[in-house]
C-alpha cells in the first residue's frame, strides 16, 4: 500500500472531504489549510490502514479530527455567513434555499447529514467518527433531514 494506491483512493473523495471540512471550519481559506493537513496526515498514515474498504470512513475521521483541532487552536469567532457550500459543479440561485436550510441546522446535525448524504457513510461509521452511539446518530440524522425538508418547504412557499 504505497503512494499510488493512496492517490487512487483519495482522488475520488477530495471534493466530499473538502465539503466536510468547509462545513466545520466555515471559511474557505481555513478549509484549504485543513484539507492540506488532512491529506498529509492521511498519506503519511496510509500504511496503518488495515482495510482499504473503510478508506472513506477513515479519511472522514482524519478530516473531522483535523478540522476540530484547527478550530481549537484558532479559538476565534467564526462567522456563519462565511460558509460556502460547494455544490460540486455549479452554484445558482436554486441552491440558495438549500444553503439556508443547511445553515439552519446545528453543527452536529450538519456534520452528520454531510457524512451520510454527501460522503455516503453508514450510520455505524458516522457514529465512530463523531463519537456518539449509533441510535443517537440515526435520531440526529432523521431530525436533521426533517428540519431540512421543513425549511426547504418554507422557502419554497415564500419564493
Amino acid at each position: 500500500m504505497g503512494y499510488q494506491e493512496f492517490m487512487r483512493l483519495f482522488e475520488p473523495e477530495q471534493k466530499k472531504i473538502f465539503f466536510l471540512i468547509l462545513s466545520i471550519v466555515r471559511n474557505q481559506d481555513d478549509a484549504d489549510d485543513v484539507f492540506q493537513d488532512t491529506a498529509l496526515k492521511a498519506c503519511t498514515n496510509f500504511k496503518k490502514l488495515r482495510d482499504t474498504g473503510k478508506f472513506n470512513a477513515w479519511l472522514s475521521k482524519i478530516a473531522i479530527t483535523t478540522a476540530y483541532d484547527y478550530l481549537k487552536k484558532r479559538r476565534r469567532h467564526i462567522d456563519i455567513e462565511s460558509v460556502v457550500l460547494p455544490y460540486y459543479d455549479s452554484y445558482n440561485e436554486g441552491d440558495e434555499g438549500l444553503r439556508q436550510a443547511m445553515l439552519a441546522l446545528e453543527e452536529e446535525e450538519r456534520t452528520i447529514v454531510i457524512l451520510k448524504a454527501v460522503n455516503g457513510l453508514q450510520h455505524k461509521e458516522i457514529a465512530q467518527i463523531v463519537r456518539r452511539p449509533e441510535p443517537t446518530v440515526r435520531t440526529i440524522y432523521a431530525r436533521a433531514v426533517k428540519k431540512l425538508a421543513d425549511n426547504l418547504d418554507k422557502s419554497g412557499k415564500e419564493g
